[in-house]
């Protein structure tokens, strides 16, 4: 918000000094002079639009994938919610915005051979444990495959 109101400020600037541009040439017929200040200024104005929109671009995709929240594990897919310490943590002791906590402490896995197949085996096994019914639990692990763990 505050790179925009500043991004505007910047064309209003510009404007004003094209339009005296405008004036002084007209006024004292000095039109060599005045070219050349609105080539400048025209050049000026590309690049601010150049890097006004690199910065942009750089804010968005560094949001996207510095802030972005999960709601389940993306290692075994149980919803955080229901993961009693809230999330695994990262190496320098901050929670893991991505793992659960059974999956994922001090910035590893915490069964790091464990393949896909295991994974859905281990969460189905876990899940009817529960009392959730086999055929169900089996539709819970569907998109295991498709969690960022796994995505390769």
């Amino acid at each position: 918000m505050i790179l925009t109101k500043l991004f505007i400020n910047w064309i209003i600037i510009l404007a004003i000094t094209i339009g005296c541009s405008v004036v002084i040439a007209i006024y004292f017929n000095a039109y060599l002079v005045v070219i050349a200040m609105m080539i400048q200024d025209v050049i000026v104005l590309v690049l601010l639009i150049y890097v006004y929109l690199q910065i942009l671009i750089f804010n968005r995709t560094t949001m996207e994938t510095e802030i972005k929240k999960f709601k389940r594990c993306q290692s075994c897919g149980m919803p955080f919610s229901k993961d009693p310490k809230g999330g695994g943590t990262n190496s320098d002791g901050t929670k893991s915005n991505m793992y659960c906590s059974y999956c994922f402490e001090n910035g590893e896995f915490t069964q790091p051979d464990i393949t896909l197949e295991e994974m859905e085996n281990l969460v189905k096994e876990n899940l009817q444990k529960m009392g959730i019914p086999g055929f169900i639990a089996k539709l819970l692990t569907r998109g295991t495959s498709k969690l960022e763990r796994w995505k390769k």
